[in-house]
């Protein structure tokens, strides 16, 4: 009877330790994914920026563009 009970405490640690290495490599690729996220989340920050950069930019011609051909009150 006792083996019978070992037998079977050892086939269910086997069945956990296979659950368990299996949800490790689940979190390394969840890990994975994630970095990948934040990758391109940090490069389309950075078009952001480049792009309000680019709009102050234009926003700063438009004004010395109009004060010439006094189209605004200086």
């Amino acid at each position: 009877m006792t083996d019978e009970i070992e037998n079977l405490i050892l086939e269910h640690l086997r069945m956990i330790r296979g659950d368990v290495q299996k949800l490790k490599a689940d979190a390394a690729e969840m890990m994975s994914r994630l970095g990948s996220i934040e990758g391109h989340l940090a490069i389309m920050q950075g078009g952001l920026a480049r792009t309000f950069q680019r709009i102050d930019s234009q926003d700063e011609r438009l004004s010395r563009i109009e004060q010439r051909l006094n189209l605004v009150d200086a």
